[in-house]
């Protein structure tokens, strides 16, 4: 299950990655068309996707449950296709956690 958890966080990663280096190229069409005010718009949005890549990217490659959680979540409410996989990564850790749990009660007694 970690490693679907984490393949899935990973791709997620790499497509957020994806759109922020097609931010870059909208950033400069839309000041072309529209002004710098929308230019300005496009640089908030390039930042944040990098920082949605980096956080995706580190979950996947570290397996760090804090962050594999936060991405998740974050994953919610940004992209049709990303509340799906956000859902299904939520579920997974909801179930790794449980394992995760009964072994460790299982070893105790």
């Amino acid at each position: 299950m970690n490693t679907v958890i984490r393949i899935l966080l990973g791709v997620m990663g790499v497509f957020f990655g994806i759109f922020a280096a097609l931010g870059f190229v909208f950033s400069g069409m839309f000041s072309a068309y529209f002004g710098a005010g929308t230019a300005g718009l496009m640089a908030f949005y390039q930042f944040a996707t990098i920082a949605l890549t980096i956080l995706g990217l580190w979950s996947a490659f570290t397996g760090n449950r804090v962050c594999e959680w936060a991405f998740s979540f974050i994953l919610l409410p940004l992209w049709y296709v990303g509340t799906i996989i956000g859902a299904i990564c939520i579920v997974l850790l909801i179930m790794v956690q449980q394992g995760d749990s009964d072994a460790q009660s299982s070893t105790v007694h």
